[in-house]
């Protein structure tokens, strides 16, 4: 029972610790203003200054999936836009990671054990 109380603990510690480590980090250092910023601009985040790249305003025609969609392409533009190599092999690693997670998800659903669980779905 004292394991079990343990890990309550633990994660709740972790929830908090990532909780601080993605969003009050994100704010102290201006990652989130600048998102914003470079969001309500419609602009994308390069390090060309001549060059001023901008993307449409309207994806689907909804406010909130095409509020969420800008902010995801200018968090994620600097990974494949071609100007930090790192930042764009790195991205293959994370592709590789989510397509590993993809498949064990599809074995774990095909499995007798979890023919009527919501996994299975």
């Amino acid at each position: 029972m004292a394991l079990l109380a343990i890990s309550r603990v633990t994660v709740a510690a972790l929830i908090g610790l990532g909780f601080a480590s993605l969003h009050l980090f994100g704010e102290s250092n201006s990652l989130f203003p600048t998102i914003v910023e470079y969001r309500d601009k419609h602009l994308l985040p390069t390090h060309s200054t001549w060059a001023k790249t901008s993307f449409p305003t309207s994806f689907t025609g909804y406010d909130p999936p095409d509020g969420l969609l800008s902010t995801l392409l200018v968090f994620f533009w600097p990974t494949v836009d071609g100007e930090h190599p790192a930042t764009s092999l790195i991205s293959f690693v994370f592709v590789a990671q989510g397509v590993a997670f993809w498949i064990v998800m599809v074995l774990e659903g095909l499995r007798n054990a979890n023919s009527r669980r919501v996994i299975s779905l």
